[in-house]
């Protein structure tokens, strides 16, 4: 008997600019679908970040941005490992990727030898993730969305993250970087625009279901399925 392979698990990150409700929606799968097949990772291993993200003191930014790749170096590491399990998860949910600590880098103009620093580390590891899940939302909805959020904690406040330009230089980063990764793995590219977070979810779940293998029924089990709906209205 010949025994077939273990599919390749389906490692799927969500990804986009802050304000457009990523964290949310990775909250809302993770209340959704069963832990048996799915196993969810947060975006943070450390709740609280050493440095302030975005700020404006490039050093700071410098200092924040590596401590978040170091953090995803971790999480990378635990997800391997879950993998590499005999029973490990067949699909997991990733909230945020190290390809956002190389936009936010970039965005934030980051010196060329401290950005470098920052690519050959990112470059030195084997990453697990294999398909992108990208939300987007204009400028200006991702600034009223940041409004009605509030600072979701005190140090918010100095993440500069209600810069207008700041979110269109990180859209300008995320498109390029979409443009180079397209060929190398699925991207999902969902517009958020006009919808509330319950439609996102339902869209998001459409796609994840699309991705989910299918138990292929044994001989005759279609026919007897069919017969028993028709005989128990």
């Amino acid at each position: 008997m010949v025994k077939r392979a273990r599919s390749k698990p389906k490692v799927i990150f969500l990804e986009g600019i802050h304000g457009v409700g990523k964290s949310s929606i990775f909250h809302g799968l993770k209340r959704l679908y069963s832990p048996n097949n799915f196993k969810f990772y947060p975006e943070r291993l450390l709740m609280k970040p050493l440095f302030p993200f975005g700020s404006q003191d490039i050093q700071i930014a410098f200092r924040s941005e590596l401590h978040f790749l170091q953090q995803m170096i971790e999480r990378n590491k635990i997800i391997e490992t879950d993998l590499a399990k005999k029973k490990g998860p067949k699909i997991c949910i990733l909230d945020r990727s190290a390809i956002s600590v190389i936009i936010y880098s970039k965005s934030l103009g980051i010196k060329d030898k401290d950005l470098q620093v920052i690519l050959d580390l990112y470059r030195s590891v084997n990453w697990q993730e294999n398909i992108m899940i990208y939300f987007r939302a204009k400028p200006e909805t991702l600034l009223s969305r940041i409004a009605k959020r509030g600072s979701l904690e005190p140090e918010r406040l100095q993440w500069n993250e209600d810069d207008i330009n700041y979110i269109k230089e990180l859209e300008k980063f995320y498109t390029i970087h979409m443009r180079k990764m397209q060929n190398k793995m699925q991207i999902i590219d969902i517009d958020t625009e006009g919808y509330n977070l319950d439609e996102v979810i339902s869209m998001v779940k459409l796609e994840l279901d699309k991705l989910i293998p299918r138990k292929i029924p044994p001989p005759g089990q279609k026919l007897l399925d069919s017969w028993l709906s028709m005989n128990n209205p």
